[in-house]
C-alpha cells in the first residue's frame, strides 16, 4: 500500500510477537495479533496471514485457534469460501484490562483469606498485609483508570 513503510510495520509486528512471548503467549500468536493491528484490510484469511508473516499454515492455524479460543481475535466464515478469516475482537483491550482488575481483586481476597488463617503471627501477617494492601491499592487505581478510559476513549478519534 502506498505511503506505508512495510518493513517498519513488520518490525512492529515482530516486536509485538516478542512482547507477547514475554507475556506467555507463543511468539507466532503475538505476531498474528500484531499483524491484525496494522493490516489492511483488518480482516485476514489464513492464507493472507501465512503470506504476510512468512509462517507455516500449521503455525498460523495453531495461533489463530489459540487467539480465537481466548477471545482475542474473532473467527469469521465468508460466504462462498471454505477459508476462515480473522480480525481483532472489538473491545478486546478493554476486556483485557477488566480481567486484570479481576485478578487484582482475587489476589487481595486470597491475602485476606490467608490473614484469617494465620491469626496474630507477626511475620506471616506482615507479609500477607503487604500483599493485601498492595493489591487493594492496585485494584482501586486500576478501577479508576478503567472508568476514566471508558469516559474518554471516544475523545481520541
Amino acid at each position: 500500500m502506498p505511503g506505508r513503510d512495510n518493513e517498519a510495520l513488520m518490525h512492529v509486528v515482530d516486536e509485538f510477537g516478542a512482547l507477547m512471548a514475554d507475556s506467555g503467549l507463543p511468539r507466532t500468536s503475538g505476531r498474528v495479533m500484531g499483524w491484525l493491528l496494522v493490516c489492511d484490510p483488518p480482516e485476514q484469511t489464513t492464507s493472507q496471514l501465512v503470506e504476510a508473516l512468512h509462517a507455516s499454515k500449521a503455525s498460523i492455524s495453531q495461533a489463530t485457534q489459540l487467539l480465537a479460543g481466548v477471545g482475542l481475535i474473532t473467527k469469521k466464515h465468508r460466504r462462498g469460501s471454505r477459508e476462515l478469516s480473522y480480525e481483532m475482537s472489538p473491545g478486546v483491550w478493554e476486556r483485557g484490562f477488566e480481567a486484570k482488575r479481576g485478578l487484582l481483586d482475587d489476589m487481595r481476597n486470597l491475602a485476606e483469606e490467608g490473614l484469617a488463617l494465620v491469626g496474630e503471627t507477626p511475620l506471616e501477617r506482615d507479609r500477607l498485609l503487604e500483599v493485601r494492601d498492595m493489591y487493594a491499592f492496585a485494584a482501586d487505581e486500576y478501577g479508576k483508570m478503567l472508568e476514566k478510559w471508558k469516559t474518554t476513549k471516544g475523545d481520541r478519534r
